[in-house]
């Protein structure tokens, strides 16, 4: 197990539900006031990145929600053959692209600048 607080964790828990990093650390028990700046910095951190990483890996397992899975349902509303009132087989084309759009950033599809350069820079000081 990590050398994360229970606070951390539980910020971790948090944070999974919605991926909002300021809620988050309100909903942890950090200070309101600093809540933004709190969960900014949280999300920035190492270890609480790879243990959010290593739970959502849990957690795909888990569900057997994949990346594939999502690609293909988005692939089938691409192609999909929309009625005149924009729906497919009585589902509302725009509702099921919340939902995937939600299930693609659960699963980490959506590409975080500020993370991808802080992995840069970790392997940069591990060259060293």
């Amino acid at each position: 197990m990590r050398d994360l607080t229970k606070k951390q964790k539980r910020f971790v828990d948090e944070y999974l539900i919605d991926l909002n990093a300021t809620q988050a650390a309100i909903r942890a028990g950090y200070s309101e006031k600093t809540a933004y700046s709190t969960g900014q910095r949280l999300t920035k951190n190492a270890e609480i990145q790879s243990y959010i990483q290593e739970r959502q890996e849990s957690r795909q397992k888990r569900t057997e929600i994949t990346q594939d899975k999502v690609l293909q349902e988005l692939a089938k509303i691409a192609f999909a053959d929309i009625d005149s009132q924009g729906e497919a087989s009585r589902l509302k084309v725009s509702d099921k692209l919340i939902a995937l759009d939600r299930l693609a950033k659960h699963l980490g599809m959506y590409i975080d600048k500020e993370a991808l350069e802080l992995k840069k820079q970790e392997l940069e000081i591990k060259r060293w």
